[in-house]
């Protein structure tokens, strides 16, 4: 039935007619209270689900006889709410309870009864107990309660500022998270009387609206907290002051040794204690870095710097051949001087003596520098600068691992010919190497007239430049010599050159490799060959808007003779029923 403007108008007569039931108006302010505190208009409200749960706990909501479900309930509050709003009054609550009595066939005496019987909203407790903010407790909050005068107590103000001040705030002005830590930290709170209680006394203290109270005011919560306590207030009042400030409840955070020891700060923090930047030594173990012009450069070590260089293909550059850290520790590895035996240096000494010659901010040394590293390792080892340098003049070269577990050192025997100029006689023009060199410069996209080093490799191996004693290490060795400095291609003629010193490192005549190159004819696709799909690869099989493509007609598709299958359908069917 609807409820319309007149049926709400008899209710509130009704309403207005019967006096207020004892103990009514008590329970409506508990849940209030209890779930929000008094409202800003100065009324105390209740919401939907507070409104729900006043049913709740009065076991009044339900499925059975006697009960109202949670439909009901919610349809009942939103007819007496005023409109637009979300809370109702005292008097709405009234005429709320007497359109659920009469949904639940009882009068509206007996529902108020059931109502008031509850006294307040119950709480789970930890053990699965519960208990209820019954109004034995609620007249020391909600009504007016003549206590004697809350006196100054000594020391008190004191922790009201440092509870106040605690994490930035007003010293002369308490909110409500504050309080409740003081509460907590100075053993108001306990078992029996707990937080709720708390937030209801800060809540009838308060001015309506505020979110704050004075020292004054607080020394009246601790008044009412001593009546509803049992205590005396001078005694509640003594047993914070004792209690002291607030505690840091905080995680302590771990010690940290370069920022807790002020001995170890440098730079401007160091200064800021009174303690000078300490002198920055020039090696690792505080020895001074001997000048690169008084260190010989011996025989064959300048060659073997070169080696690992290009062997490292680390590339080249505006000041020459340079080195990386990795291909420095490397070098040590591969002469045998790395390890933790007698006449051997570890990785973190190396490390450290290529960090302390090599230039602030770059990550490579040249080969002045490269002296400087094995000045200051072989002063770690205990022998002298050139016992160091006979010992990594031997390596020769970089040793790699060969595909059957061998291996073999890009030695000097090979590296003349890369690295020292060598006297060849100009290459002569080959009949079909042009398109050759060409044909690989475009598969795949390119440039015809510049060879990068991936077309390159991919020539030597497919025109049996490579084989098992010239490997891609040494095809890139050459392109590393005869490409120009900072390049990464190489013209025709650059080509040539490469053949040529190819043909020369393998012992062979210019015209005889080149001639092999063009007979090898252009690239080799290698790439996957699909499979055949029969409905794509016979066009025999095109339907459709492909099959016209190819002049082939749709064939047309016969309809079926709907009075032969409904003839054969009831065939079928006789046949069943015999």
């Amino acid at each position: 039935m609807a409820f319309s403007s007149q049926r709400r108008k008899s209710v509130s007569e009704f309403v207005k007619k019967r006096p207020n039931y004892p103990g009514l108006e008590d329970t409506f302010r508990n849940f209030c209270e209890t779930k929000a505190g008094p409202a800003k208009s100065g009324f105390v409200e209740m919401d939907g689900k507070t409104f729900a749960k006043v049913f709740k706990d009065c076991g009044l909501m339900g499925n059975k006889k006697g009960q109202l479900s949670t439909i009901s309930i919610d349809i009942n509050f939103s007819k007496c709410k005023p409109k637009g709003e979300r809370k109702i009054v005292y008097k709405d609550f009234l005429e709320a309870v007497h359109i659920c009595a009469t949904e639940m066939g009882l009068s509206y005496e007996e529902l108020c009864e059931k109502i008031a019987s509850t006294k307040g909203p119950k709480f789970e407790g930890t053990k699965g107990s519960t208990f209820v903010a019954s109004s034995i407790d609620r007249p020391k909050v909600t009504e007016e309660v003549s206590l004697p005068p809350a006196t100054e107590v000594e020391g008190l103000r004191q922790v009201f500022q440092a509870f106040n001040v605690f994490g930035g705030g007003d010293p002369d002005a308490m909110p409500n998270d504050r309080y409740i830590k003081l509460c907590k930290d100075t053993g108001v709170i306990d078992r029996k009387f707990d937080s709720t209680a708390c937030d209801l006394v800060f809540s009838k203290i308060k001015p309506m609206g505020e979110r704050k109270i004075t020292y004054k005011m607080f020394r009246e919560c601790v008044n009412h907290i001593a009546y509803q306590k049992g205590k005396d207030y001078k005694a509640l009042a003594k047993t914070i002051v004792d209690a002291g400030g607030p505690a840091n409840s905080g995680t302590k955070a771990d010690a940290v040794k370069f920022h807790d020891d002020k001995n170890l700060w440098t730079g401007a923090y160091g200064e800021a204690v009174g303690r000078k930047a300490p002198v920055r030594k020039d090696s690792a173990d505080g020895s001074v870095i001997t000048p690169a012009n008084e260190l010989p450069s011996l025989p064959g070590l300048e060659d073997t710097f070169d080696s690992f260089c290009v062997g490292k293909i680390t590339g080249v550059s505006s000041s020459g051949v340079d080195m990386d850290g990795v291909t420095f520790s490397k070098l040590f590895k591969d002469s045998g001087l790395m390890g933790e035996g007698q006449g051997q240096v570890n990785t973190i000494r190396i490390d450290l003596a290529f960090n302390a010659v090599k230039p602030k901010g770059d990550r490579r040394i040249v080969f002045a520098q490269f002296r400087q590293a094995v000045d200051l390792l072989s002063r770690d080892m205990g022998i002298t600068y050139e016992e160091l340098s006979s010992k990594i003049a031997e390596c020769k070269g970089p040793i790699f691992a060969g595909t059957e577990g061998t291996t073999f050192v890009a030695s000097t025997l090979v590296r003349e010919r890369v690295i020292e100029d060598v006297q060849l006689d100009p290459p002569e023009e080959v009949p079909g190497l042009l398109e050759v060199f060409q044909a690989f410069n475009v598969f795949g996209g390119g440039d015809p007239d510049q060879m990068p080093n991936d077309r390159y490799i991919k020539l030597c191996q497919e025109c049996g430049v490579i084989d098992a004693e010239y490997d891609t290490t040494k095809a890139d060795l050459v392109f590393v010599k005869i490409k120009p400095k900072g390049a990464r291609k190489i013209d025709y003629e650059k080509f040539k050159d490469v053949i040529n010193l190819i043909a020369y490192q393998k012992s062979m005549g210019y015209l005889t490799l080149a001639q092999k190159i063009v007979e090898a004819g252009g690239p080799v696709n290698k790439g996957t060959v699909a499979d055949s799909v029969k409905f794509h690869d016979d066009k025999e099989l095109w339907t459709g808007a492909y099959g016209e493509r190819v002049d082939r007609k749709a064939p047309e598709r016969k309809a079926p003779r709907k009075a032969s299958i409904v003839k054969a359908a009831g065939a079928v069917m006789a046949l069943k029923k015999t």
